[in-house]
């Protein structure tokens, strides 16, 4: 359901990036940006054999 729902939040026309915030962590390190955090998760998805790949699909494909 969190993929799908994710999926619909890609079409809303705003940039993730507001939501990013400062990208420097606390270690000094740079932190990943939002969608590049959301596309990791949708493609270890991608190789199961279930419902969560299909979300994920429709996920990536957004």
């Amino acid at each position: 359901m969190l993929l799908l729902w994710l999926s619909m939040i890609c079409l809303i026309p705003f940039d993730l990036a507001r939501f990013d915030g400062n990208l420097a962590s606390l270690e000094g390190q740079a932190r990943q940006p939002t969608m590049d955090r959301i596309l990791e998760i949708a493609k270890c998805y991608l190789v199961v054999s279930d419902k969560a790949r299909d979300a994920a699909a429709v996920l990536v494909s957004k």
